[in-house]
C-alpha cells in the first residue's frame, strides 16, 4: 500500500506531486518553481519538514520495478449513479493542462470613461471564458473538459474598471492531441482578444500532461472479479485526474470507482454508500490476490 503525498494541487498549484516525483516528472530543480501563496517554494517546506533535499534524484521508480499497481477511488462524477451501478472500471484517465493567466488592460473610473475608449481587463477575461467553453463543447472528443475555476478581479472596486484579472483555465482529456488542438485554438482566440480590446494577456502553462492507459491484462482481472462475485459494472473514463496517472509512467496501472451521491466531490456533502465502498475493496483484493499470484 502507498500513501501519495499531495494529489489535489491546493496549495503549490500543481497536482500529483508525490506519484509526479515518482514517475521522474518532477525534478528538484522544477520543484523550486512551486510556491504557495505565502512565497515558500516546495523544497523550502520540504527542508522544514525534515526532507534530505540531497536524496531527491533517488525519488524516480524505474520502469519493471513495480508489478501492477490498483487504486480505489470515488468516482467524483455521477455516471455510476445514472446507470445504477455499483462499481465502475477505468481504462482510461483523462490528462489536465493548466495555466496561470493574467490579463492585464486599463483602470479607469467606471462614470467618466466612455465605452469606447475601454480596456476592461474583466470583460476580455469573460470572452475569454466564454470561449474556452465552446471550444470544449465542440471539441471532437467527448471527454474534453475545460473550466476557469479561479478568477481575481483588480481592482475590485464597483465604480472603476478592472484593470488586471488573474484567473486559471484546466482543460483535461482522455485524448492528448484533441487537447492539444483545444489550446492552440484557443491561444489563437486569446491573439485577437488581445487586438480588438487592446489588453495583454500572459499565459503561464503549469503542466500538459498525457492520458494514462489502464492496463488491459489488470483491466481483464478487474472484469472476471466482477463476474465471479456477480457484481454489474461499467467501464469508463476518469475524467478526474488521479496519482494512478502518473504511476501508469513506470507500472501497468488500473482504477475502481464506486458511486458518489448526486455526483458531489471535494465538499462537505460528499457521501459513498458504505455497501458500494465494500464491494469496491472486495474487487480490490480480489484483483490483488491474483496479481500477487501470476
Amino acid at each position: 500500500m502507498v500513501v501519495y503525498t499531495s494529489e489535489e494541487p491546493t496549495r503549490f498549484g500543481l497536482g500529483c506531486l508525490g506519484s509526479r516525483a515518482l514517475a521522474g516528472e518532477l525534478t528538484l530543480e522544477e520543484a523550486y518553481s512551486l510556491t504557495d501563496k505565502d512565497g515558500k517554494s516546495l523544497p523550502q517546506v520540504l527542508e522544514e519538514l525534515g526532507y534530505d533535499l540531497s536524496r531527491f534524484a533517488e525519488i524516480p521508480v524505474p520502469k519493471g520495478k513495480v508489478h501492477g499497481a490498483v487504486e480505489l477511488h470515488i468516482e467524483q462524477g455521477a455516471v455510476l449513479e445514472s446507470l445504477n451501478l455499483p462499481v465502475g472500471i477505468v481504462h482510461t484517465i483523462s490528462a489536465p493542462t493548466n495555466f496561470r493567466v493574467t490579463l492585464t488592460g486599463q483602470q479607469r473610473h467606471a462614470g467618466s470613461t466612455p465605452m469606447h475608449l475601454r480596456h476592461d481587463a474583466f470583460l476580455a477575461c469573460c470572452e475569454i471564458s466564454l470561449e474556452l467553453e465552446r471550444l470544449a463543447i465542440q471539441s471532437a472528443s467527448p471527454d474534453t473538459v475545460a473550466t476557469v475555476g479561479k478568477a481575481e478581479v483588480l481592482p475590485g472596486a464597483s465604480n472603476v474598471i478592472s484593470g488586471d484579472v488573474r484567473f486559471t483555465i484546466d482543460i483535461r482529456d482522455s485524448e492528448y492531441e484533441s487537447k492539444r488542438r483545444l489550446v492552440e485554438q484557443l491561444r489563437q482566440f486569446i491573439g485577437t482578444v488581445e487586438t480588438r480590446r487592446g489588453v495583454t494577456v500572459s499565459l503561464e502553462q503549469i503542466n500538459d500532461d498525457l492520458p494514462t492507459r489502464s492496463d488491459t491484462k489488470i483491466v481483464a482481472l478487474l472484469e472476471s472479479a466482477c463476474r465471479q462475485k456477480r457484481i454489474p459494472y461499467h467501464r469508463m473514463v476518469s475524467g478526474a485526474f488521479h496519482d494512478s496517472m502518473l504511476v501508469g509512467r513506470f507500472a501497468p496501472i488500473a482504477m475502481i470507482f464506486v458511486p458518489s451521491k448526486d455526483g458531489i466531490s471535494h465538499s462537505p456533502e460528499e457521501y459513498t454508500d458504505c455497501r458500494d465502498i465494500a464491494r469496491g475493496t472486495d474487487i480490490l483484493a480480489e484483483t490483488l490476490l491474483r496479481l500477487a499470484q501470476d
